[in-house]
């Protein structure tokens, strides 16, 4: 890898490139974010030879070694830590995070990694583990999943899809760990009224932005990610209480666009791998400062809503959408 020259001031004409050391059995975790990163930047294994990237990926704290002997010292670094006492190892690598982290967290077994960010510029950890993201590492939920590639469905957009389709007004449905996404289990979601979910679907049905009723434990689950008040919870917490609760949310127009919002809202702050990809490219510097001032972001906002809506292509609307955000972002506007 030839030496950097200005580094720091990346050639804003071309895309960011981010390189990726990966060892065995770690890189499956981020593949969700590996794929979405890919829309934003040119990734490359790390021990290509004919260019410089911009930053690496590490998906695990022993990867760093190979970071080390391959590339700059002040090449900007993201890493996956399993939990708090890898971080906290890393931490003892000064300046990632320095004087932010106790260091009484140590174990034995992991001693060796004392000082493993030595020698590298790590800037940012990545993490499933609830303790090394209240120390500081970016979330990475394991269900994380592109929500904004999952469509806004508010109780009155599903109220219009059952009519269409012949369905009940209080069409309530349950989903549970057995539930396979390639049948109508995510179709089910997308019109119901109401539904009782727990298991890996329960991340694409707050995606959806579905009315939601969970277990207890599915809840706490969700808590540690700001998720308290995504799902409704029964009492006594059994399965036939969690069916006449969902019929009850169903059934009040009310309550179920607040449930619906609830769940939404926490699928796009916690789960979104979008979100996470910014997050980390922004952290490692390689996130476009101007990103959006032509207005694009805000058209991609309003065509969000407006799909919402189930607002046509050819509406008038959105050609007077159009206008006004090109107006608001012109260059001439005094």
């Amino acid at each position: 890898m030839s030496e950097r020259a200005g580094r720091g001031r990346r050639d804003r004409r071309r895309r960011p490139v981010l390189a990726v050391a990966a060892t065995a059995g770690t890189i499956d975790r981020l593949r969700p974010l590996v794929r979405q990163l890919a829309t934003r930047v040119d990734l490359w294994p790390l021990d290509r030879t004919d260019g410089d990237p911009d930053g690496v990926l590490a998906t695990s704290v022993s990867a760093l070694s190979v970071v080390r002997s391959v590339a700059p010292a002040d090449l900007p670094v993201a890493v996956w830590v399993d939990d708090a006492v890898e971080l906290a190892h890393l931490a003892a690598s000064p300046p990632f995070f320095e004087g932010k982290l106790r260091h009484d967290a140590y174990s034995l077994q992991k001693t060796m990694l004392l000082g493993a960010g030595a020698g590298t510029d790590v800037r940012v950890a990545l993490s499933a583990d609830r303790g090394a993201v209240v120390a500081g590492a970016i979330a990475v939920p394991p269900d994380a999943l592109d929500v904004r590639g999952c469509p806004v469905l508010p109780p009155l957009v599903r109220a219009r899809l059952r009519q269409r389709h012949g369905l009940p007004a209080l069409f309530v449905v349950a989903v549970g760990p057995d539930a396979d996404p390639a049948d109508d289990a995510i179709t089910s979601l997308a019109l119901a009224a109401a539904a009782v979910v727990t298991g890996p679907l329960l991340a694409t049905a707050l995606s959806l932005g579905t009315p939601l009723v969970s277990t207890k434990a599915e809840a706490d689950r969700l808590a540690w990610l700001g998720g308290t008040g995504a799902v409704e919870l029964a009492e006594p917490d059994s399965l036939r209480d969690r069916d006449e609760l969902a019929r009850t949310i169903a059934a009040d127009g009310t309550w179920a666009a607040r449930a619906s919002l609830a769940a939404r809202r926490f699928a796009e702050a916690a789960l979104d791998v979008n979100r996470i990809a910014d997050l980390l490219l922004d952290r490692l510097g390689l996130s476009d400062s101007d990103a959006g001032s032509d207005g694009s972001e805000a058209s991609t906002h309003v065509d969000a809503y407006l799909a919402e809506l189930m607002t046509p292509p050819t509406a008038p609307v959105r050609a007077r959408a159009d206008l006004a955000i090109a107006s608001f972002f012109s260059a001439d506007r005094s």
